[in-house]
């Protein structure tokens, strides 16, 4: 998304003999995208492409010129290109000597991707969605925006039938030079083209509409300006007066009424998932600055606060600091089962709390904490040890990670053997209630009490219109269903670790 915008701010500008930054800063940052990015937005830079080889833009250009200008304008691309593909060379490096054997990533992905359906491996093993998923997407995402960007081309042909010049005019004569309609449809296309090529595909996740949002932006942006132009048309053959037209607010007040609404309605959204869907996040904050807090308050190894320490602004600047080396002594392990895929990473998890999977259910391949390796100085401690590779002994510095080959993995998302864990292991377990709703899985064998629950949507019993969007009051609220999130202690677990005597002093 960001090469993209980059890209875009040099591409924007009309192709010109004279432009040659132009031409490589774009074919630069196109190429940084696919190289360090994501390699399948290099699709975005095909109506760029275009238009460099083909369209004269800011030229004008005499037929007996035409030649020389085509030979300079191929030139110059590939001359571009050629540059663009020395980003391969420090990726290339990097990835080798990180995995410790000849590896370039995006052509990994592409094989994968594109070339591997044959043998029934590919994208769709990670699920399908329909055609219309993109659409109904990007509109939760950009509302009043999204049909704008898609009748951006439609009103441009409008424009052109009915306000020719609203444009501007071509700056020589026909044939020799570009329409303005031409390169602004250029400039449009790449948000088209994206969108219909990733609708063909059956995997559709939403962040694969990334690269394309700034150019949604331009597109409704660029609908907006000639709406607006039509208003004014419109408005001057009504009242027959340049003079009326240039005083009015109307124009104004409609394109401030555009962006005010499409602002409400993003502000409406961001906080419809803030308050449906921040439960997972307020179980670990629970977990680890009031669980973790009361559990060394039982056991006697909570430090008497400091009364002389500031008070700061926020709450979570005010929490008590947990010693990690005095938690780390419970051995504690808290699971995910059916909320797997709503686990907010390892990061949040305090140091000293083992993350655990367990068994819920699901067929298809989960995640896997990364192996432990052997430290800088080389102590195995029973610990696997990774591969020298193709740099030798450097390993042991740099690539420590990345050179082990974890197993329990495959190509085909299939479960594995030992991925989930067994659950009698499991000290707090995180599991989301749905009252009334067969998505609610069962509970591993114990007994298990709340720690602290905290209200979640039940989206497939709620109105469409209050779960896609939040408004104060309780009479919008009547329209949604909420569950619970909860953390959940294992209670013989529990009584035992807080009934024990535990040491102060710990190894760190």
């Amino acid at each position: 998304m960001y090469t993209t915008t980059a890209a875009c701010s040099f591409s924007f500008l009309p192709p010109s003999s004279s432009r040659t930054q132009r031409t490589l800063a774009a074919t630069v940052l196109f190429a940084a995208g696919a190289i360090v990015g994501w390699p399948f937005s290099l699709l975005l830079a095909v109506p760029f492409v275009f238009e460099e080889l083909f369209l004269y833009g800011g030229d004008i250009v005499p037929e007996s010129s035409l030649s020389d200008w085509v030979r300079t304008r191929w030139k110059r691309l590939f001359g571009s290109g050629a540059v663009a593909a020395l980003v391969f060379v420090p990726v290339f490096l990097i990835d080798t000597f990180a995995y410790g054997q000849l590896t370039l990533t995006p052509w990994n992905l592409i094989k994968y991707n594109i070339f591997s359906s044959s043998s029934g491996r590919g994208p769709t093993l990670y699920g399908s969605e329909p055609w219309y998923f993109y659409l109904v997407n990007l509109a939760l995402n950009f509302n009043i925006l999204l049909p704008l960007a898609l009748l951006s081309l439609p009103g441009l042909y409008i424009t052109y039938q009915y306000d020719n010049q609203r444009l501007g005019s071509m700056r020589g004569p026909v044939g020799q030079t570009s329409s303005p309609y031409t390169l602004l449809a250029a400039r449009l296309a790449p948000f088209y083209l994206w969108i219909m090529v990733l609708t063909t595909q059956a995997h559709k996740e939403e962040r694969f509409m990334y690269p394309a949002y700034p150019l949604l932006c331009f597109n409704a942006a660029t609908t907006l300006y000639l709406a607006r132009g039509w208003m004014e048309t419109a408005y001057v053959k009504a009242t027959n007066s340049q003079y009326r037209a240039s005083q009015t607010y109307l124009f104004r007040l409609f394109t401030l009424a555009t962006i005010l609404i499409a602002s409400l309605l993003s502000v409406s959204r961001i906080l419809a998932l803030y308050k449906y869907y921040h439960a997972p996040l307020d179980v670990v904050y629970h977990f680890q600055y009031d669980e973790l807090t009361h559990l060394l308050n039982t056991t006697h190894l909570l430090p008497v606060p400091d009364k002389t320490k500031t008070t700061h602004t926020t709450k979570y600047d005010n929490e008590i600091d947990v010693d990690m080396a005095l938690v780390r002594q419970f051995g504690l392990k808290i699971c995910w089962g059916a909320e797997w895929y709503r686990f907010p990473g390892s990061y949040l998890v305090p140091t000293g709390v083992e993350p655990l999977l367990v068994e819920s259910g699901f067929d298809g391949m989960l995640p896997r904490p990364f192996p432990p390796v052997v430290s800088v100085a080389g102590k195995s401690k029973g610990l696997s040890t990774p591969s020298n590779g193709l740099f030798g002994e450097t390993s042991r510095v740099l690539g420590r990670t990345t050179r082990v080959t974890p197993t329990g993995f495959n190509d085909l998302n299939r479960a594995e053997e030992g991925q989930a864990a067994d659950p009698a292991q499991c000290d707090y377990l995180v599991h989301l209630r749905l009252p009334g709703s067969q998505k609610s899985a069962a509970l591993p064998t114990g007994q298990w009490d709340d720690v602290a629950c905290f209200p979640f949507l039940d989206a497939s019993r709620s109105n469409v219109l209050t779960r896609v969007l939040w408004a104060p009051g309780a009479a919008w609220q009547r329209g949604n269903t909420f569950g619970e999130y909860c953390l959940l202690k294992e209670r013989s677990k529990a009584i035992a670790r807080e009934t024990k005597q535990w040491s102060r002093k710990v190894e760190t």
